[in-house]
């Protein structure tokens, strides 16, 4: 989810950045001249002078990624493409490129520019053991235009210990968490403070693998942010059993995270178990949910339709479970099955995998077309029945309303102390917030204009607590609104045009 719709609110190209082309860089030789050209915030001229174009992307990027990469080498240019595509789509990235990287690159990268320097250059550099994340370098973070960005990201572990079904980051990032050294992380941190960046994301998919190394990296860091010249809030991705342990949950608070995304995906315990989700089964769901939020900390929840056993009633059971707990942003779509994910053997082996042209297995890459898309048969309801049903659920999820009430019940569940507001109200941020405003109070929706009206009158009766907060997903509220209608139209029209013959079921190997 990149935020697209709120990024002239915050007036920003983008909202994150692009954290592997920093890392390719730091693994360059300081002999080789190096350059950082992000699409998503600046043109790429076709007439660049360079030895080698090295590109990445994700499946949902493709076309756009084999369109850049066919016209660099129409000019006589050598491209070279990594990242997850080449794993998800080898033979497609094969007739696109001339050096395919798969597979992390501490390792590859600089044994390629090696061979760069004596011609010794080969067609495919592949990393099959996981690298000692000892050996990451400081991302090139100076090469950023970083005014181009509202927010930063570090990478402090890779892998994840459980097995979801549905799941492929073990498979590529390896079950046993991997973690970068404390004083690297920290490092990191000062490098894009200084850059002006005021959140960073820790992308890592799941903060506490390590547990013991979580501790130590978050009260390391509780002690660095009062010591940054600006005040700097982090956000991260953990299991819904943290929640089980309080004292982790308030070093998470005193190091200033402030939210969770939490891949909840069904607050229904047998369909968990069923796709061994049962890290969420530890601690009762709703229970789990109101913990962290007591320690000011926003759940933000990855939701799931389409499980098996899930029936055109499961949207409302669901929309009642997102509306009593309060989760407000709500990352909704469709069960789909990714390729090297046991979900995707399993699906493949009953025959119910639909090959489909935009769908390649994960609805969380942010494509409005694939959001309200799956390329498994469900079983309890007809694909029409899914889709549009998706479609009805994600609009009543949206409303100005049942939003509103969300973020006001969920805010309100924190007992801790809220940092200075203050602090965080600098020159940038009060730009940002008349922006907001003037976006709200001139919409046309007047539902969209209470919303902004209850948020700011329950921010004054709570004398500013959390207003930070409260202000940060109002402005989150502009994407969520128009990107979910948008993926509700895409999904209700691919219901209304799906036939028979679109579907075709994969035989198993």
């Amino acid at each position: 989810m990149n935020f697209q719709f709120a990024m002239d609110l915050v007036d920003c190209a983008f909202s994150h950045i692009p954290l592997a082309l920093c890392t390719l860089a730091a693994l360059t030789p300081a002999s080789m001249s190096v350059r950082i050209v992000d699409e998503n915030v600046e043109p790429v001229f076709l007439d660049l002078e360079a030895d080698i174009i090295a590109m990445t992307g994700v499946y949902c990027q493709r076309e756009r990624l084999f369109e850049l990469a066919d016209a660099f080498r129409a000019r006589g240019k050598r491209v070279a493409i990594g990242g997850p595509i080449t794993a998800d789509v080898y033979d497609q990235c094969r007739a696109h490129a001339d050096i395919l990287f798969i597979g992390e690159a501490e390792y590859t990268w600089p044994k390629f520019c090696e061979d760069l320097r004596t011609g010794t250059v080969k067609a495919e550099y592949r990393q099959t053991e996981f690298v000692d994340m000892r050996d990451s370098p400081q991302p090139r973070f100076d090469l950023l235009k970083a005014e181009r960005y509202s927010s930063a990201c570090i990478q402090a572990t890779r892998g994840c210990p459980y097995r979801c079904e549905y799941c492929d980051v073990p498979e590529k990032q390896g079950s046993r968490p991997r973690s970068k050294p404390i004083e690297n992380v920290l490092a990191e941190v000062r490098a894009l403070v200084g850059l002006g960046f005021d959140s960073i994301f820790f992308v890592d998919d799941h903060f506490v693998g390590n547990r013991r190394y979580a501790r130590e990296l978050l009260k390391a860091l509780a002690k660095l942010v009062p010591k940054l010249p600006l005040q700097v809030y982090f956000y991260t991705q953990v299991t819904l059993n943290i929640a089980r342990d309080v004292e982790m949950l308030a070093l998470f608070h005193a190091a200033n995270f402030r939210r969770f995304f939490v891949g909840i995906e069904t607050s229904d315990i047998q369909k968990l178990r069923a796709i061994d989700k049962r890290q969420n089964t530890e601690i009762g769901v709703r229970e789990a949910i109101e913990k962290i939020q007591a320690h000011n900390i926003t759940v933000w929840a990855g939701i799931i339709v389409g499980l098996d056993g899930d029936t055109p009633s499961t949207f409302d059971r669901q929309y009642e479970f997102i509306s009593e707990t309060g989760i407000t942003p709500t990352l909704i779509g469709l069960l789909q099955a990714m390729p090297g994910a046991p979900l995707y053997d399993r699906i493949k082996r009953e025959r119910r995998l639909r090959v489909l042209h935009d769908v390649v297995g994960s609805n969380s890459l942010g494509s409005i077309e694939s959001q309200g898309r799956t390329n498994i048969e469900p079983m309890g309801m007809t694909i029409p029945e899914l889709m549009s049903g998706f479609g009805d659920f994600v609009e009543r999820v949206y409303d100005p309303d049942a939003y509103g009430d969300r973020l006001l019940r969920s805010t309100a569940k924190g007992t801790r102390a809220h940092p200075n507001v203050l602090a965080a109200l600098t020159k940038k941020n009060a730009k940002i917030i008349a922006r907001m405003a003037r976006w709200y109070v001139r919409h046309d929706d007047p539902a969209v204009r209470r919303l902004l009206l209850r948020v700011l009158g329950a921010a004054a009766r709570r004398r500013g607590r959390g207003l930070e907060e409260l202000v940060y997903h109002l402005v989150i509220y502009k994407h969520l609104r128009t990107f979910y209608s948008r993926a509700a139209s895409s999904a209700r029209a691919a219901a209304a045009r799906y036939s028979a013959p679109e579907v075709v079921i994969a035989q198993a190997s």
